[in-house]
């Protein structure tokens, strides 16, 4: 576990290193929200187990599996886990509503292990969390004699930690606070990941459910983590035996209250009545989400994006701005996979002119580069013209003296087309 930690660490250091955080810049709104809708719904699933008393399917993976092997087994429920269940989220959801400033989580904690500890549930057949080990971890040196195996596992588990953790980190930010630095999430990642490696810890991760319970309880800054911090080491000495007679059913409803939290229904509805393209794109990864994971989804968020960004610019673009002489303007970047459409919606607009014109002048002004395919393709549409004189005006000075590089354009300056 040290070395693999380790190794995780040191693959988000290096991918810190060549700025690849960039990555998650094709993460969407759209992509989020049907993130949080699948991941949190998908969470909340696997605390049904929990919240009425039957065992957990190891072999269940994705919503619909989990819902359908915990409802098989609701014959076999415990009636005092399901009424503690309901006990339990019933007093997280009031507090939340009508006395937000009051630790609604702790509340519950305490009151599960009361009950736990005094009402006697555990002999009523209610679980009770595993036990907490007591103490903190020596620290310890990695073994490097199995490193090569463990570095496929370790780059999955790097990448996988870093996109949980910033899209967690994007989907949760609210309007004011700084926007998310995805190199800088690089680097925290992967330092906590070197540091903790010695202390035997897992490779650190945002996560939904955590951050759904931190935000449930008022986390605001890096206090809190530091605080959590501090508690967990103080729990860890002194108060482990304490913890380990809470209740499954109260830890299932304070994570199933702080996960449900994170579906934004309005936001989905709003988005649904702006553009149901992009509510579409936000089903599907929410599909992903619930069906086969974090990872895939965030996946197929970025995989649609692109093709959508796609799409758009490689339509035509061609704005007609002036009528004598004909003026057409390029209103977005010509490239490759674009300029056949473009070249055809400058035809179409030619075609649609009568009488049929002497003059079309082409507005160059909106190109933000410019390619040997490019100027190709403008050649070429001279000749689908034919007898039609092609005038040129706008581009760029940098992308001018580019231009008079190449042959072609060299002719049509030598004509006076240009200007």
């Amino acid at each position: 576990m040290i070395t693999l930690t380790l190794l995780v660490g040191a693959f988000l250091l290096v991918a810190r290193l060549f700025r690849l955080g960039a990555i998650i810049e094709n993460i969407n709104e759209a992509t989020l929200l049907g993130l949080k809708a699948g991941v949190g719904l998908t969470v909340a699933a696997a605390q049904v187990p929990k919240l009425i008393g039957v065992e957990d399917n190891p072999h269940a993976t994705g919503f619909f599996h989990i819902v359908w092997s915990a409802l098989r087994q609701v014959g076999h429920a415990n009636v005092p886990t399901v009424l503690l269940a309901i006990v339990s989220v019933a007093v997280l959801l009031l507090i939340g509503k009508f006395a937000p400033l009051v630790p609604g989580p702790l509340i519950v904690v305490a009151l599960g292990i009361v009950l736990a500890t005094f009402g006697g549930l555990p002999s009523m057949g209610v679980a009770l969390i595993p036990e907490v080990p007591q103490g903190i971890p020596m620290p310890a040196l990695p073994a490097l004699d199995h490193i090569g195996h463990l570095v496929p596992g370790a780059l999955a588990i790097a990448m996988m930690a870093f996109l949980e953790t910033v899209a967690v980190a994007r989907g949760v930010r609210r309007p004011g606070e700084p926007q998310i630095d995805a190199d800088r999430e690089l680097s925290a990642n992967g330092i906590a990941a070197l540091a903790s490696s010695f202390f035997h810890a897992l490779p650190p991760a945002g996560g939904f459910s955590q951050t759904g319970m931190n935000l449930r309880t008022g986390g605001r800054s890096q206090v809190c983590g530091l605080v959590t911090a501090a508690l967990a080491v103080l729990v860890a000495v002194f108060l482990a035996p304490v913890l380990s007679k809470m209740p499954q059913a109260t830890l299932g409803a304070m994570v199933l209250v702080a996960v449900l939290g994170l579906i934004d229904i309005g936001a989905l509805q709003r988005l649904y009545r702006f553009d149901k393209l992009e509510f579409s794109l936000a089903a599907i990864v929410g599909i992903f989400g619930l069906t086969v994971g974090l990872l895939p989804a965030v996946a197929a968020g970025v995989l649609l994006t692109l093709y959508f960004v796609l799409r758009e610019a490689n339509r035509a673009h061609v704005v007609q701005v002036g009528t004598d002489p004909l003026v057409l303007r390029f209103d977005l970047g010509l490239y490759t996979a674009n300029l056949r459409s473009n070249v055809d919606a400058v035809l179409r607009h030619v075609g649609a002119c009568t009488p049929r014109p002497a003059v079309v002048v082409l507005d160059l002004s909106r190109l933000p580069w410019l390619s040997s395919t490019i100027l190709d393709g403008l050649r070429d549409l001279e000749a689908e013209l034919g007898d039609i004189e092609v005038r040129y005006t706008g581009l760029r000075d940098d992308l001018h003296q580019m231009a008079n590089r190449w042959p072609w354009w060299q002719e049509v300056e030598a004509q006076g087309r240009y200007g």
